[in-house]
């Protein structure tokens, strides 16, 4: 399950080094979107909890109080799907019911970041399988290929050579998709997170909301 969208590749060393300044710099702004559970009520809002890996499971992270790394992601609704509905994609079905889209700017840049600051809160990401033991979703068909329902969709950076201000925006196809009513309950199934390597999120921390 990995995220879509962009990919900012460096084509030679130079590049990469100087990349590698701006991201260690903060230099560059993100935006991503995620389709999470839970209906957010706060219109935007703050995550500040710290995180390490957890060398018990790797890849995954944990948030650790005492001896995470800093972490910080803002985020704010772009819309609450409370009643059912369904979306259609290449003739494939979604239904969203008691979920919110969200805009994410991840400040810092740890792994995993976006999907252990959301499980922390209570509305872990859509399909994603790795840290949500809980909930059951539904795939975007009847079979079991869900994927992540998170996408970068922006970034702006520096040109690596000439320094010009660069931002590339790539849209999530899964959320501008036409919508259509849902006719029968065999629209979509409720499935549970596929087997395999699963990531518990422990620990607490600061959350801001501001309507």
């Amino acid at each position: 399950m990995e995220t879509s969208g962009i990919l900012l590749v460096a084509l030679t060393r130079e590049s990469g080094r100087e990349l590698n300044r701006q991201f260690r710099e903060r230099e560059i702004s993100k935006t991503y979107v995620a389709l999470v559970y839970g209906i957010i009520e706060d219109d935007n809002g703050t995550i500040t909890l710290p995180l390490m890996a957890d060398t018990k499971n790797r890849p995954c992270q944990i948030v650790d109080l005492e001896n995470g790394k800093h972490a910080t992601t803002e985020w704010k609704v772009r819309q609450r799907f409370v009643s059912r509905e369904t979306l259609i994609h290449q003739n494939k079905h979604m239904i969203k019911e008691n979920m919110t889209l969200l805009e994410l700017n991840p400040i810092t840049g740890r792994t995993h970041q976006l999907r252990v600051h959301l499980h922390a809160i209570g509305h872990p990401i859509v399909g994603d399988t790795l840290y949500n033991l809980e909930k059951t979703s539904r795939p975007m068909d009847e079979s079991k290929g869900e994927r992540l329902m998170l996408h970068a969709e922006r970034i702006c950076f520096k040109h690596p050579t000439t320094k010009a201000p660069m931002e590339l925006v790539v849209e999530a196809r899964f959320f501008n998709a036409e919508k259509e009513p849902l006719k029968e309950e065999e629209d979509g199934r409720n499935t549970t997170a596929s087997e395999g390597n699963k990531c518990a999120v422990m620990g607490g921390g600061a959350i801001n909301g501001n309507s």
